[in-house]
């Protein structure tokens, strides 16, 4: 089990190498350093440890090696959703607007209170015309 945690954490990094161009030629480069380092060695055993040269790759080497690990940062993580903040910027919200439409219904109702003369008239219905007798002539076509 450990050693599958040890290897889900260790991906983001190999996929970095992998994928990283600047990470890869520093390797490159540490990688001959340490292969020139180890020729040199190999023929001049003795005065191998003071060889400048060895030195100087050493030193290459060594600082490639130290980008490389600069370059090899932790992946940022993807950002945390705020659903929390949303949803009381919005309670906030529609509580301020609740808060400010009940205000202007009350300062309504007081104003329409306290002025009659502004009150709006309930329309009255038009007067209906009176009922008309039937004319003469018509009333006697009925009768015959």
């Amino acid at each position: 089990m450990a050693n599958n945690s040890r290897a889900k954490s260790a991906l983001p990094y190999l996929r970095q190498v992998l994928e990283d161009d600047y990470v890869q030629a520093e390797l490159r480069s540490a990688a001959e350093g340490l292969r020139v380092i180890y020729e040199r060695t190999r023929k001049e055993k003795a005065k191998a440890t003071e060889d400048k040269r060895v030195y100087a790759n050493l030193r290459r080497a060594a600082t490639s090696i130290r980008n490389v690990a600069g370059a090899l940062k932790h992946p940022e993580p993807p950002p945390k959703k705020r659903w929390g903040r949303n949803v009381a910027i919005v309670a906030i919200a529609g509580g301020g607007c609740a808060l400010l439409t009940m205000k202007l219904q009350k300062q309504y109702a007081a104003t329409r209170r306290s002025d009659p003369s502004e009150s709006i008239p309930t329309p009255t219905p038009p007067p209906t015309p009176p009922p008309t007798a039937p004319s003469a002539p018509a009333a006697q076509a009925q009768s015959a």
